[in-house]
């Protein structure tokens, strides 16, 4: 984006590509706003790993009882 903003050679051309980014309804800005709020709402993965071996959520075995 900076060296297409770099390489323009007008004001006209300039305020096309900042238009182009700001834009509230399909604006590169309103894009990237979408990507992480969907990448937030995504559940984290029940196998996902904390730097060991084991999932990041335990759950203790079921009790068994026996007599």
């Amino acid at each position: 984006m900076t060296d297409r903003l770099n390489g323009t050679e007008s004001h006209n051309q300039a305020a096309d590509l900042v238009n182009e980014i700001l834009d509230p309804l399909d604006g590169t800005l309103e894009r990237l706003a979408d990507f992480f709020e969907a990448a937030g709402e995504k559940p984290e993965s029940p196998t996902r790993t904390t730097g060991s071996t084991s999932p990041t959520t335990s759950r203790k075995p079921p009790s068994t009882s026996g007599g």
